[in-house]
């Protein structure tokens, strides 16, 4: 998430309303954080999987954010509320590999 937050990713306007938003939240960086970055995994979980290993590692590094603006950005975070808000303490998804998963795996 780190580089996500530079100017490399997105513009300024976007990296401003986002670290707002992470700063006004009551943990932040140190839990909200995990679901942000959840968050952009899953928005693009599609592409991932058809990837190997060196393709995957350059698409991180240059995430296809440039365009995005600050509707963008909302809308990824309103995704992370939600991981947060199904997560958070949560350790039902702390299954051992035997265990069953939902149908939709």
């Amino acid at each position: 998430m780190g580089h996500v937050l530079g100017e490399r990713f997105l513009t300024i306007n976007t990296i401003l309303a986002l670290t707002i938003l992470l700063q006004s939240e009551e943990q932040g960086f140190t839990e909200f954080h995990l679901y942000v970055c959840a968050a952009f995994l899953v928005k693009w979980t599609e592409q991932l999987l058809k990837m190997d290993f060196q393709e995957t590692m350059m698409f991180l590094q240059a995430l296809p954010t440039r365009s995005w603006n600050e509707k963008d950005i909302e809308l990824l975070l309103s995704e992370a509320y939600i991981w947060q808000s199904l997560y958070k303490g949560s350790t039902a998804h702390l299954r051992d590999s035997d265990s069953p998963r939902p149908s939709a795996w």
